[in-house]
């Protein structure tokens, strides 16, 4: 069989095996394979992509038909009535039909909305983490994460989140751009990744993960204890809400993009890969 790199949808299924956690992974037939940016999943025959030529949409897990116009580095759906893209789009029949919403500010990043919630939500900004308390349309920004490196100049600029099951706790990802100054004016600049977690809506944030080289998405699909964190070639897994995390190593090359899980055991992720199968391994 050929081999070729492919930006391509990928259907996670988890099982234990032998006191290992493996990860099978089937490519989905899509009619293109071209820039997909964010992926979510209602369920599995209701699936949204989209890329540079639009918004991709699927109702029944096989046909697909695109919306031009919607390019959006988010999609979120509230429940499987209720969706928004990008902070500018909103959906009230299942994404079937959008309509244009209060802009936020640049836009967001990010949305996440806690289980059973449709009015308290929260989103990323370019510099910010923002809630909402009236369905998207309003925000207001709040506290701004801890510096990462103290020592040195930073640059923070959050990037994914997750609330998963109440207000109160959540989490996101930002870039933390460390400046050092190498003199004349000059400096030097490291990008990278961190991880920081709530207990009390946003207030206050810890950072829980750090130095990471790059963090592409982050999903918490059941409870805030449960979670992954997918970037490059890697993917990092915590069962005990952020205190602790096992790193995944793939059987294959791949470079991933944007996930969102059902559950703990189904899930969908972007990205490239070279092959046709592979899969993804979780030692104890």
């Amino acid at each position: 069989m050929s081999r070729r790199i492919r930006s391509t949808t990928i259907l996670c299924l988890v099982a234990g095996i032998l006191g290992n956690i493996y990860a099978n992974w089937e490519i989905l037939d899509l009619p293109t394979d071209r820039g997909f940016g964010a992926i979510w999943a209602i369920d599995e025959q209701n699936i949204f992509v989209s890329g540079h030529q639009g918004l991709w949409k699927t109702f029944d897990g096989i046909e697909w038909v695109m919306d031009t116009g919607y390019q959006t580095s988010c999609i979120y759906f509230v429940d499987d009535t209720l969706g928004f893209l990008g902070g500018y789009y909103i959906t009230t029949d299942g994404g079937k039909t959008w309509q244009k919403g209060d802009t936020i500010n640049g836009g967001v990043g990010s949305i996440s909305f806690p289980k059973d919630e449709s009015l308290i939500g929260y989103g990323t900004g370019y510099d910010d983490v923002r809630k909402t308390t009236d369905g998207c349309w309003h925000w207001q920004i709040l506290p701004p994460l801890p510096e990462v490196y103290p020592d040195a100049e930073e640059e923070t600029n959050p990037y994914r989140i997750s609330f998963p099951s109440n207000p109160d706790t959540g989490y996101v990802t930002a870039q933390c751009t460390e400046w050092i100054p190498i003199g004349g004016g000059e400096y030097d600049y490291f990008p990278r990744q961190s991880y920081f977690k709530t207990t009390d809506g946003g207030e206050t944030w810890d950072t829980v993960l750090k130095d990471l080289p790059h963090i592409a998405s982050i999903s918490f699909p059941e409870t805030d204890q449960v979670g992954y964190v997918f970037g490059d070639s890697l993917a990092h897994k915590t069962t005990d809400g952020g205190k602790t995390w096992k790193v995944a190593y793939f059987t294959h090359d791949s470079i991933w993009g944007h996930s969102h899980f059902l559950n703990n055991r189904v899930g969908f992720v972007t990205g490239k890969v070279v092959s046709s199968t592979l899969s993804l391994y979780y030692p104890y």
